[in-house]
Parts: structure tokens; C-alpha cells; sequence
């Protein structure tokens, strides 16, 4: 999807402010996997507005990891974060 330089500028911000509310209220959150899981389905919202795919799945993460579950859905939001950061970035250098 095309997006202006400003919606692409705002994308970013609510990137960074889904990856802040979640850093902040993740110690206070009394479950924390579903709290996990929200911050994944708030990037994944944006990533499929610019159609960016992602190739892993919790599984792959569970096969090296002894984490908690909750904890592989951070890595995966993250993850996925990094990589829609990227392709907008590409977007609006180009």
C-alpha cells in the first residue's frame, strides 16, 4: 500500500508507542500472555495495512527457546515490528 511521507512518519510513532505502552504496562499486567499476544495483533494491524508478511511463526520460536509463551510472543511482535519499521523506511527514502 502507498502511504504519504506523513502517514508513514504516524506509522512509526504508533509503532513506537505500541512498543512503549507495552514495555510500561507489561509488569503490571495481571495476564500476561494475552497481554503478549495484544501487542502482536496491534503491529500485525499495522504490517498488514503495508502488506508486509512475516514468515515465522510462534512455533519456530518454541523449537529454541525455553522462554515462557508470553515471551515468544514478544519475540514475534518484535520481530515483525523490526522488519515493518524497515519497509516503510525503504518507502520513504525512496
Amino acid at each position: 500500500m502507498e502511504k504519504t511521507l506523513e502517514e508513514s512518519l504516524n506509522d512509526m510513532y504508533r509503532i513506537g508507542a505500541i512498543q512503549g505502552e507495552h514495555n510500561i504496562n507489561w509488569a503490571d499486567e495481571y495476564n500476561l500472555l494475552e497481554h503478549s499476544k495484544n501487542y502482536y495483533k496491534k503491529i500485525k494491524t499495522i504490517a498488514d495495512e503495508y502488506g508486509v508478511g512475516f514468515d515465522f511463526k510462534l512455533e519456530d520460536y518454541r523449537e529454541d527457546s525455553d522462554y515462557e509463551e508470553y515471551n515468544l510472543w514478544d519475540r514475534l511482535a518484535f520481530d515483525l515490528s523490526e522488519k515493518l519499521k524497515e519497509h516503510i523506511l525503504i518507502g520513504v527514502k525512496g
